[in-house]
């Protein structure tokens, strides 16, 4: 009698899950499920997983495909299908695979190479946020023309280890199921049926770090009312608060630290909850630990990775709180970087005003002489250009290649930072090593409005480049034919 009401109480609750059931939900499950084998290296069960029709245009679902068909990885090596699935999420809005492409095309990497393409996928992520997309502009942009390099002969990657033995599903418990989908009821039920809170699946993770992972926060207070471990932690060593600051849950994060979570809980990779949430950007988790810690307890190159994204994305109260805690301000990297320059290039102004009130420079350049407002121009960031302009950075400095702040952002069509260029006293007719204005970088990029700002500010169209071109003809071969009658 006692294993029927078991198994009654068990189809009770997957009839509950069933109705709380949601396409988007599946989604993010079938993702993260697909994560979990990866982890495990069961990548033929990835695969599976990933080549599901519910997916078939999810952009993060495209990029995971891509990067195991590029390796070989549970499936034989295909570039050319990689190459299709990274277009494709790319196309989608997936960050790092709009990264990826963009570098195959800046550096012709088994690609016909296509720089102009290749910089406006870079843009595209440095705007999402990818720092790397966003330093790779800097440099595509700021150096010299490249030139294109051969494919390098392809290796076949050793044979990967055999994937453990997993079970044909996920391992997931009803209770486990009912967490990820924040159903209340479920979880009840599950736990009326006497479902083990603490019953960890095949990696490790209990009820709660799925909670977390999905950022259920009424389930997560139901769980930790029935005793659930705040600190349990699977076997990467990641606590349900370093899923929660992971997957960018901040209010998971916050529920999690006011029953005890650890916020300095280092993992098996020696990661801090606090090291995942800056990594993301999430400076509203950040804000949340910073407040519960008294020590940053990481070393100083974790400390400025720590501040570099903080002056990029996050306001007063988490930099005031860094310094507190020690953060030095000061310090460069070892490509002479200071943190001016990436509160620059993450396009923050507080962060960037911040620093200047603190004495840090604005004007002293990296190893390869861009400035903050050269790597901000470069990368198509204009939100911190009054705050660079107000903190002493010079409107007419150029680059090793004669690009000048107000080149670059009419390339990229970026108006309102053109517009306080432009008032700042920037030379619109200054030319580059090509020969090329500003105007002429608007045309090119079919940028109607600012062209219009740069007319109206005093540009000459009449001047030519080295091919002895003039904007308006710029435009028309660039495949813009509509616009040359601005210049008119």
């Amino acid at each position: 009698m006692a294993r029927l009401n078991t198994e009654m109480a068990r189809v009770l609750c997957a009839c509950i899950l069933l109705a709380f059931a949601d396409p988007a939900l599946a989604q993010d499950d079938q993702l993260l499920k697909a994560d979990d084998l990866i982890r495990s290296r069961n990548f033929e069960g990835a695969v599976a997983v990933l080549t599901t029709p519910d997916l078939s245009s999810n952009a993060e679902a495209l990029w995971r495909l891509a990067s195991l068909y590029e390796s070989g990885l549970g499936v034989e090596k295909d570039k050319a299908r990689a190459l299709s699935l990274t277009r494709k999420a790319a196309e989608l809005g997936q960050a790092s695979a709009a990264y990826r492409l963009g570098r195959m095309l800046l550096d012709g990497d088994g690609i016909d190479p296509d720089r102009d393409a290749g910089i406006t996928l870079l843009e595209s992520a440095a705007a999402a946020g990818h720092i790397r997309a966003a330093e790779a502009l800097v440099q595509a942009v700021l150096a010299p023309l490249p030139t294109p390099r051969a494919a390098l002969p392809e290796v076949q990657p050793a044979k990967p280890p055999e994937p453990s033995k997993l079970a044909q599903d996920s391992g997931w418990t009803p209770l486990m199921e009912a967490a990820q989908r924040n159903a209340v009821q479920a979880v009840n039920a599950a736990l009326a049926a006497g479902a083990d809170v603490e019953w960890r699946d095949t990696q490790g993770r209990t009820a709660l770090i799925h909670a977390a992972r999905r950022g259920a926060d009424d389930v997560i207070q139901v769980l930790l009312n029935n005793g659930a471990r705040v600190d349990a932690v699977d076997t990467e060593g990641q606590s349900a608060l370093a899923h929660a600051v992971a997957t960018k849950h901040p209010t998971a994060a916050e529920l999690l630290l006011a029953v005890g979570a650890q916020p300095l809980l280092a993992d098996a990779n020696g990661k801090t909850p606090l090291e995942l949430a800056m990594e993301n950007g999430d400076c509203a988790s950040a804000a949340f630990i910073l407040n519960r810690v008294r020590t940053l307890g990481v070393a100083p190159d974790t400390q400025f990775a720590i501040g570099k994204q903080a002056v990029a994305f996050c306001e007063a109260p988490v930099l005031n709180r860094l310094v507190a805690l020690g953060l030095d301000l000061t310090v460069t990297d070892a490509k002479g970087r200071n943190l001016m320059w990436y509160a620059a290039v993450g396009g923050n102004g507080v962060g960037v005003g911040y620093l200047h009130e603190a004495g840090v420079s604005a004007i002293v350049p990296d190893n390869d002489g861009a400035t903050p407002l050269l790597a901000a121009t470069a990368a198509g960031q204009d939100g911190a250009i009054n705050a660079l302009l107000e903190a002493g950075a010079d409107a007419k400095q150029a680059s090793a290649a004669g690009n000048t702040p107000v080149m670059l952002l009419a390339a990229a069509g970026k108006v309102e930072g053109l517009v306080s260029l432009i008032a700042a006293g920037a030379d619109l007719n200054q030319r580059n090593a090509l020969g090329e204005t500003a105007l002429m970088a608007a045309a090119r990029g079919g940028h109607a409005d600012a062209i219009r700002a740069l007319l109206a500010a005093g540009a000459d169209p009449r001047r030519r480049n080295n091919r002895r071109e003039r904007a308006a003809e710029i435009a028309v071969t660039a495949g813009h034919p509509e616009l040359a009658a601005l210049f008119n």
